[in-house]
Formats: C-alpha cells, sequence, structure tokens
C-alpha cells in the first residue's frame, strides 16, 4: 500500500531541510510526490529559493589570497604584530577596515555603531593577536572578531518596537492546506537580483524583522558562517538557528510576495 501524501503544512514546515538535501531519501520521495500535485507547494518552493537567492552577499569584495596578503604586508606581519608594532597594526587596519565594515554595516542600522565596531573589532584584534595561529587566514579572523563586536553593541543598545513575525508565516486550515495559495514568481532570480530598486527593498525588508530572526538571517545567509558558528556566537542551540533562519526567510518571502508578483 502507498504510503498517503503529507500534507502542505508538513512539506512547508521542512521545506528548508529539502531544499539543503538534508531529507534522507524516504523524506524526499514523500516530498517530491507532494509537489507532483500541488501547484501551490510548488510555487511556495520556488518562491523561497529565490527568496534565498536575494537575501545572498552584495557584491563580493575581491578575496585576495593570504599568501599574497602576507607577501603585500610583509612576511613577518604576524610576527611584528605580536611585538606590539604599531605599523603593522596600521597596515592592518588600511587592508581590512572596508571588509570589516560592510559585515557590521548589515548587522548594525547606525553608521556610528557600525564604525565602532570596526574600532572595537580592531582594538580586541590587536589585544589578542598573541593568541592568532600564523597557520589560520586573518582575513576569517578579523572577520569573526567584528561580527562578535557588532553583536555587542547590539545586546546592550536599546531596542526598538518590532513586528511580530507570526503574521508573516505560512496559515494553514485544519487539513494541513494553505489557507491561501501560494502563486509563483515569474521572473528568474537572477533577472531579479541584476535590479537595484528590488536589492534595497530586500535590505529594508530584512531590517524590518524581528532581531532575533534579522541577525540569524545575516550570519547565515549574507555573512555565510556555518549553523554551528552561528549558534556559538548567539549562545543558541544549532536547532533553534535552523528554526529561526527558516521562519525569518519565510518571513522574508511573506513580505517581499506582493511586490515581487506585481512586478513579475
Amino acid at each position: 500500500m502507498a504510503r498517503p501524501y503529507i500534507t502542505c503544512r508538513q512539506l512547508i514546515d521542512f521545506i528548508a531541510d529539502y531544499v539543503a538535501g538534508d531529507l534522507d531519501d524516504v523524506e524526499r520521495e514523500d516530498f517530491d510526490r507532494h509537489l507532483g500535485v500541488c501547484p501551490s507547494c510548488r510555487a511556495y518552493l520556488d518562491s523561497y529559493r529565490k527568496t534565498m537567492a536575494l537575501a545572498c552577499p552584495d557584491e563580493p569584495l575581491p578575496d585576495v589570497p593570504e599568501a599574497l596578503v602576507q607577501r603585500i604586508l610583509g612576511r613577518d606581519l604576524v610576527t611584528r604584530l605580536k611585538r606590539g608594532d604599531a605599523q603593522a597594526f596600521e597596515e592592518l587596519v588600511r587592508r581590512y577596515s572596508a571588509q570589516l565594515l560592510r559585515a557590521a554595516r548589515r548587522l548594525l542600522a547606525s553608521e556610528e555603531d557600525a564604525r565602532d565596531a570596526v574600532q572595537d573589532a580592531f582594538v580586541n584584534a590587536f589585544r589578542s593577536m598573541r593568541d592568532f595561529e600564523a597557520s589560520a587566514k586573518i582575513s576569517t579572523w578579523l572577520h569573526r572578531i567584528v561580527i562578535n563586536a557588532s553583536l555587542m553593541r547590539l545586546r546592550t543598545r536599546r531596542r526598538k518596537p518590532e513586528e511580530e513575525i507570526e503574521q508573516y508565516l505560512p496559515r494553514f486550515l485544519e487539513d494541513g492546506h494553505q489557507t491561501e495559495s501560494s502563486a509563483p514568481w515569474q521572473e528568474p532570480a537572477d533577472a531579479m537580483l541584476e535590479r537595484e530598486e528590488l536589492r534595497r527593498l530586500v535590505r529594508e525588508t530584512i531590517e524590518r524583522l524581528p532581531e532575533s530572526y534579522r541577525v540569524v538571517l545575516i550570519l547565515r545567509d549574507l555573512e555565510e558562517l556555518s549553523t554551528e558558528e552561528t549558534a556559538a556566537m548567539l549562545g543558541a542551540t544549532a536547532n533553534a538557528v535552523k528554526i529561526r533562519l527558516h521562519r525569518a526567510r519565510q518571513a522574508l518571502r511573506t513580505m517581499l510576495d506582493p511586490y515581487v508578483r506585481s512586478y513579475g
């Protein structure tokens, strides 16, 4: 006897695992069977994937190979930094300030707070330089430090009133079907990404998310940290990070839906 079809609610609740390839063969088969007969869930899956694409990082800064960085800044850079060489520290600041500032701006709406977080990050890096392993990548090490500095500023600032995320999550009938069928986003993701007004809208919409969800979305989808790294930085469990990320993507998709559909 064939297994019964899963419901729309079951599919949408675990759609992040489907997209990430984290389902086992049986679960994936159940998803594919449902998607084969449910145009609403096919449309939701497509718009969910496009939401993930829209929440990707901006055009990345050139990634200079670490060996080249060492040649540019001096082969003995780490040694000089560990000795407390002020000139070596100034060279480090010039090379990485723009990269760290962009990361801080994503988490902190205030330009002043972002610049202060970068300053804090460089001070913390200078103080902890003796713990840096020469085999590690300096840019990755500094990136983690500025993320921590930005999160510290988020924790100490006065929170503004936030919208409840539940209003943007999918709603379902008692039988598990969506209360309103999802409609497809007709425009291809790459074409959507070329429109500056849409990229600006995405940034503004992410800023409207409740902080605990916004931060996870930024750390995972924009700063490209792993689930485990994000959990460690936030003092949360990996499962909590996965749930918040999924809900943040769902809310972002709902908030963007009217605009994207009207444009398409």
